[in-house]
Parts: C-alpha cells; sequence; structure tokens
C-alpha cells in the first residue's frame, strides 16, 4: 500500500500535555489502532480537496486539535452513498503504514522551540544610536503592520542586552552556541571572572566568544556565546578545548557542581540571512 502525503506544508508545532518525543509518538501511534492510552481508534476523515472540488478520504495524523499530517486513503473504494469501502485487512494495512511513518512526523528537538524558534537581533552601538535609527525607513511601518497581524509566526519574547566585553562577533559567524547562566546570590563578580577565565581559554582554540547581560524584558541572566564560521570548525573547536587541560580543572566550576552561577538554558542558532 502506497501512502500519498497531502498538504506537506500544514506541520505545526505539537503542544499539549505530552512532554517527551517518545511519548508523543507512543500516543499519535496508538490512535491509529485503539492501542493509545484512551483505546480510541481515529476514524478516516472524508474532506474537500481545495483545487478539484472533489471529495476525498483521508488519514489525518492529529494532536488535539492540530493536523500535524494528512495521507490520501488508497484504495479509495466507496459505496453507493460514498462511503469508504474496504476490507478489514486493507484498513489494517493502512494503518499499520501510518503508523509506521508517524516518527517522521512527530518531531522534537533538542533546545526550547527547536528549530521553531527564530531570533531576530539588532545591534547598536549605543542606546542614543538605537534611538536615532532604530525602523526609521517609512517601509518599516508596512513591515510591522504585516508582521503583527500575521499569524505564521508568534513572538515569543523580546528583551535587550548590553555586551559586558569591548568586541562582538564578526560576519563571518555561521553558528553560535549559547549557554545562559544565572548568578548565584552575592556571586555576580565572582561568575563574571569566571566567564572571562572560560572565553580567554574556548579563543584559544578557536572560538570568538561574546558575553552578554540580559536586560529589560529578561531576569539579567548572562550569556557565554560561542561563535564558528563553520560546523567544521566548530567541531575542530570543540575537539581541542575538551583536550586542554586549563578547561578541564574548571569544567566542574560549571557543568557539574555549578559554584558561582546555576545553569539556565542552552540552544545553538545557525545564521539564515
Amino acid at each position: 500500500m502506497e501512502l500519498i502525503t497531502l498538504n506537506p506544508n500544514t506541520y505545526k508545532k505539537v503542544r499539549g500535555k505530552v512532554r517527551t518525543k517518545a511519548e508523543l509518538i507512543t500516543e499519535i501511534q496508538g490512535r491509529t489502532d485503539g492501542t493509545g492510552e484512551k483505546k480510541e481508534t481515529q476514524p478516516f476523515t472524508k474532506v474537500v480537496d481545495e483545487i478539484t472540488g472533489e471529495e476525498q478520504w483521508v488519514y489525518e495524523i492529529r494532536y488535539g486539535n492540530q493536523i500535524i499530517k494528512s495521507f490520501l486513503v488508497q484504495p479509495n473504494n466507496l459505496d453507493d452513498e460514498g462511503n469508504l469501502d474496504l476490507t478489514d485487512d486493507q484498513i489494517a494495512e493502512y494503518r499499520r503504514a501510518v503508523k509506521a511513518e508517524i516518527p517522521k512526523y512527530a518531531q522534537q528537538s533538542s533546545g526550547k522551540g527547536g528549530e521553531l524558534t527564530y531570533h531576530w537581533l539588532e545591534f547598536y552601538d549605543s542606546l542614543e544610536q538605537r534611538a536615532e535609527i532604530r525602523y526609521a525607513d517609512p517601509k518599516w511601518d508596512a513591515y510591522t503592520e504585516k508582521f503583527y497581524s500575521s499569524n505564521a509566526i508568534d513572538t515569543v519574547r523580546t528583551y535587550s542586552m548590553t555586551s559586558l566585553d569591548e568586541d562582538i562577533g564578526d560576519e563571518n559567524v555561521a553558528l553560535a552556541r549559547v549557554y545562559v547562566w544565572d548568578a548565584k546570590p552575592n556571586m555576580y563578580d565572582e561568575t563574571i571572572t569566571a566567564l572571562f577565565q572560560a572565553k580567554e581559554i574556548f579563543e584559544k582554540h578557536g572560538f570568538v566568544v561574546d558575553l552578554w547581560q540580559q536586560g529589560v524584558g529578561s531576569k539579567h541572566y548572562l550569556e557565554f556565546v560561542m561563535l564558528s564560521s563553520s560546523e567544521e570548525e566548530q567541531a575542530k573547536s570543540l575537539r581541542s578545548v575538551n583536550a586542554d587541560q586549563d578547561w578541564i580543572e574548571i569544567e566542574p566550576v560549571w557543568m557539574k557542581n555549578e559554584e558561582v552561577a546555576r545553569f539556565i538554558t542552552s540552544f545553538e542558532l545557525s545564521k539564515i540571512n
């Protein structure tokens, strides 16, 4: 039995009570054959093709009210009333095929939001410069109106940041690996000192490291940002720094014991423009 994919661009981020990828896949797979938590079998659905106007029978991979993927039911044998007329064996075969496809579509990524989260970054030399030039071009009016009226994307949050070092990464950056930390009470100075110590070590191995402090719109966390020009250069730098005795000695301060700061989160950004 061949699965024919419909509306391939309707993938939506799956949200709900199921949190892990394994749990999510198990739950949605279980609805194809009644082995899920509620022992329910999801029925086939009759839809109308938007282009031809013809009625079609499909199986929709759903989670809540979200359609993750749709497959056209083939063979599409109908009775006199236009309902599906398939044998039990045909139905079972089709459901097994769909069940096997589900892990390809019910995916979650590492990092909060994964690849469905985008970062818009604006860099200014000062607050005065930002006030003078930010969105000064009249074209921004039409753009921002379109952006905020669109249902294609939602704003997660916005916040300002202040650079803690003099230099900011150059234009050749392709990847940014970000670690976010919260200085422990009365240990802000010690955290800053440790961050600069780590920066010096990482930059010996090819990384360009930027240090930032979040500002308005955040909890003033500290960001350790490791910049690389390519995945190959990043891998080379990671192998090198992990063999550095200086880093081996202080790594537990950060990643194991959290002596000066509490680890908040980490994520990686890839340049898209």
